[in-house]
């Protein structure tokens, strides 16, 4: 067992013990406030970065909802300049359509043009034919009729080539018969 010494201390250091028991009791008050200004500051970062976390996570679904926006405002956009690009080249099919059809039926008119004075050209070839062949059929007939009004030489004495201008004849005579 520890003895306890009585001492005999004097007032001033009394007074001194008591100042610094004080003190030390005020020390002790700042020490639990700090813990608990501490505690307090510890719990309002907690919830700062609770909020802040909050704040991030908000801002990112915010972000990515105007992503996903954009996204889908350009895809409209392409879409509507698709669209009006393929009016424009449908428009622009339908004008040269119209243009290749209206050349081609002038061509067309023009070679039904060509056709219709060409069987003209050929009727009157046809016509012209036919009246050389009526005017050769008419000389053709003159010429046996003056043939016909020659007199006829007397026959000369049978020859041995006879049979060969017998035949001659008998053509010749066939020939105008067929005149």
């Amino acid at each position: 067992m520890t003895s306890i010494v009585d001492r005999h201390y004097s007032l001033a250091m009394i007074s001194d013990f008591d100042t610094l028991a004080e003190k030390l009791g005020r020390l002790a008050q700042l020490a639990h406030g700090l813990r608990q200004q501490k505690t307090t500051l510890q719990r309002q970062v907690d919830a700062l970065n609770a909020e802040m976390r909050q704040r991030i996570d908000t801002l990112n679904a915010e972000h990515h909802q105007r992503v996903e926006a954009l996204h889908a405002e350009s895809g409209r956009r392409v879409a509507a300049v698709t669209s009006e690009m393929q009016g424009r080249i449908d428009a622009i099919t339908a004008d040269m359509q119209g243009r290749i059809d209206a050349v081609t039926a002038d061509m067309q008119g023009r070679i039904d043009r060509i056709s219709a004075d060409m069987q003209a050209r050929i009727d009157a070839l046809s016509t012209e034919n036919a009246d050389l062949h009526a005017r050769m059929n008419e000389a053709q007939a003159r010429v046996i009729a003056l043939l016909d009004k020659l007199p006829v030489p007397p026959e000369p004495e049978p020859d041995p080539n006879a049979e060969a201008q017998d035949e001659t004849q008998q053509e010749t005579q066939h020939d105008r018969e067929a005149v």
